[in-house]
């Protein structure tokens, strides 16, 4: 009962206006998400992390309370503008300290492999990296994992070229090897070596369809995407008709669960409930793209053919695209944009692909490297490049769109929005007949 006398809360009348509420009013932190967080965001977040952690049944965390108490009259919610990742910080440092492991992951074959893939093997790491995220404490041992240790003691006491772009409130080391440190964050990523080995030529598919077929089929869709379904942007029709952009973020916040208790003096409890509500961002419309133009292919051609989610920066000024490849020779989609790039040669020289680099396209109304990939805010790129296949995603992002019902309703309301307001302004409807958000989602039970 400890847990539930942490989190007792208030009346019966404030439970009640809690559910007349319309919708959650905003943490103050979300005009400002991108680090370094104030002391009062911080200690938000990790009352966060804690019960994020807590409801997926980890019971090796800490029990936060919030900094401000919750009550009937608001409910918290973080929200995710350009990218934020409510784990950023973690993430970034334990990428550096546990750099070694990624790089020999990498040596050995896994030229993809991240800081997730590590916390999802390696069951240890993936605890130290959970009461980090609540507490900010790291601890490392040199006789356990010396390569870890070392780079902690290098960040934190000995100064290495890595550490500017650090700070904590306190460190140590014990006469025993035990590195410690308190409220270690990165201020600014250091520059992140992304090369990686490349898969052996014979491992590739074999190819089915050849490159040209695929640029001349993706150019011609990319078209209709653009000219048909507006990119699922927001548009003004000549006769004043506004369609909304389709474009929602992903959300991260928390709701209050009632639970009635017998006591007199506390009436109810007030249980935080972490959620991740599903928008339709960037890797949404990736996902979206993909099972679109994989319909312009018979079985056989997609035998020869690799869709990967090609996901970029650091996860508050990321972003993420499409790669298609056939062989040797790859095609980069933003269907954000409606830009392509390629057919581009995979690199031989070992170094990863695609170029982030090459690949950074920044919005007609925006300042260069406002997208924040490729080069951003002219600092060099850094983050994490990462591959994974449509559908899936990080521990930290919600489901997919098309997992939502309510998500799923309101694609197609913006479908049948946008198939009245062509029709009203004689534009061609062909493209959306017999189109709902099935075109754009595997098959959902």
């Amino acid at each position: 009962m400890v847990l539930i006398h942490r989190i007792r809360a208030v009346s019966l009348a404030a439970a009640a206006a809690l559910f007349l509420v319309p919708a959650p009013a905003p943490w103050t932190a979300s005009a400002c998400a991108h680090p370094p967080f104030t002391d009062e965001e911080r200690l938000e977040l990790r009352a966060f992390a804690s019960w994020f952690w807590l409801s997926r049944g980890y019971t090796d965390v800490p029990v936060l309370e919030w900094g401000a108490p919750l009550s009937g009259e608001c409910t918290w919610e973080l929200a995710n503008q350009d990218g934020f990742n409510p784990f950023l910080e973690s993430l970034q440092v334990f990428d550096a300290v546990y750099s070694a492991q990624i790089s020999a992951a990498r040596a050995c074959g896994e030229q993809y492999y991240a800081i997730t893939d590590l916390l999802h093997d390696e069951a240890q790491v993936f605890a130290a990296f959970r009461w980090h995220t609540c507490t900010g404490e790291l601890v490392t041992v040199f006789a356990d994992e010396p390569e870890v240790a070392l780079k902690h003691a290098e960040i934190t006491i000995f100064s290495d070229s890595d550490a500017p772009h650090f700070e904590f409130d306190e460190c140590g080391l014990t006469e025993s090897g035990v590195v410690w440190s308190i409220g270690l964050r990165v201020t600014a990523p250091p520059p992140v070596d992304c090369k990686g080995i490349l898969l052996p030529q014979e491992d590739s598919p074999p190819i089915s369809v050849l490159p040209q077929v695929v640029d001349d089929r993706l150019r011609e869709a990319l078209e209709v995407w653009a000219n048909c379904f507006l990119r699922f942007g927001g548009k003004t029709f000549p006769d004043g008709g506004v369609l909304p952009r389709l474009f929602r973020r992903d959300g991260y916040g928390l709701r209050l669960q009632v639970v009635p208790d017998m006591s007199d003096t506390y009436p109810i409890l007030m249980w935080p409930v972490p959620v991740l509500t599903p928008g339709f961002d960037c890797d949404d419309f990736a996902d979206a793209f993909i099972c679109w133009f994989r319909q312009r292919f018979t079985t056989q051609e997609l035998e020869g053919m690799e869709f990967f989610i090609y996901q970029v920066g650091d996860g508050s000024w990321g972003h993420t695209m499409v790669v298609v490849r056939v062989g040797q020779v790859y095609w980069v989609v933003d269907p954000a944009t409606g830009e392509v790039r390629g057919p581009i040669a995979v690199p031989t020289d070992g170094s990863s692909w695609p170029d982030p680099n090459l690949i950074v396209t920044d919005p007609p109304d925006g300042p260069p490297g406002s997208r924040g990939y490729g080069r951003t805010r002219d600092s060099p790129y850094h983050g994490f490049p990462r591959f994974y296949p449509a559908g899936s995603r990080p521990f930290y992002e919600p489901t997919p769109w098309y997992t939502n019902p309510t998500m799923r309703q309101w694609f197609d309301g913006y479908l049948e929005a946008l198939r009245q307001l062509r029709q009203a302004n004689g534009e061609d409807t062909f493209c959306l007949e017999g189109v709902d958000w099935r075109k754009f989602a595997p098959e959902v039970p």
